[in-house]
């Protein structure tokens, strides 16, 4: 994967503060024991996608797009036609959304599931560098979203019910 373009002024404080502020991840699986094959994962067949949130347009290469399947990652770039990257976090819950950091420095994804955690992965090395709030969320991350400036949160769409229908039948 190209390494994305320099990080704007305020994308890479927000970069900075979320690598400092957070523990690092789980350990990554054990490596295979010695003369076992090797298993390299070549391609990604299918995606799984539980809602809207399980795939998003890198800010910085807008031709990039990432997705999930199953507990991996996957970045594809549709000019080319071709999957670039597969990213996996040390634990192996599914995951069920992904956003980018404003710079596209930084690519988050929810684990779903019990105990699910945001994961965070650095886009030039490819590694997951944090893990968010691991076994706090009881029903795994549903949706998330990085910050533009690193100090406040990021904006919420703001929903009104139709003028003539009772905001009581209003579901999210």
């Amino acid at each position: 994967m190209p390494p994305p373009p320099p990080p704007t002024r305020r994308g890479a404080r927000a970069t900075r503060q979320l690598l400092a502020t957070a523990p690092p991840p789980a350990a990554p699986p054990p490596p295979p024991q010695a003369g076992a094959p090797e298993a390299r994962l070549e391609r990604v067949l299918g995606l799984s996608a539980p809602g809207p949130a399980a795939a998003a347009f890198s800010p910085s290469s807008p031709h990039v797009v990432a997705y999930t399947a199953g507990a991996t990652v996957v970045t594809f770039d549709t000019h080319r036609r071709q999957q670039l990257e597969f990213l996996r976090g040390g634990r192996q819950l599914p995951l069920s959304c992904v956003a980018f950091s404003a710079d596209g420095a930084l690519l988050l994804a929810g684990e779903g599931g019990a105990g699910g955690a945001a994961l965070v992965w650095n886009l030039s090395t490819g590694q997951c560098v944090k893990a968010l709030g691991a076994g706090a969320h009881a029903h795994g991350v549903g949706a998330l979203a990085a910050s533009p400036d690193g100090a406040r949160p990021p904006d919420r769409p703001r929903i009104r019910p139709p003028a003539r229908a009772p905001a009581r039948t209003l579901l999210f």
